[in-house]
């Protein structure tokens, strides 16, 4: 399961973009955005708020995530 890590030893690095590449992130508004990193703060921010997505596709199913739990609870 994407949202609960199991922590290792040895983890595997995270995936992040190449300067100047393309990542996607959640809104608290639940929209999709699609970002540049170019090492800034908020793409630092995104990262290490593990919201930060290499496909659109991995920003919907945490989003799809997120949206059951606050009905939920």
């Amino acid at each position: 399961d994407v949202f609960h890590r199991i922590e290792t030893e040895e983890e595997v690095p995270r995936w992040r973009a190449e300067h100047g590449g393309i990542y996607y992130s959640v809104s608290m508004y639940y929209d999709i955005f699609e970002n540049t990193e170019i090492g800034s703060a908020l793409d630092q921010m995104l990262f290490d708020a593990n919201n930060y997505f290499q496909t659109e596709q991995q920003a919907q199913e945490y989003l799809d995530h997120c949206k059951k739990f606050f009905e939920n609870n």
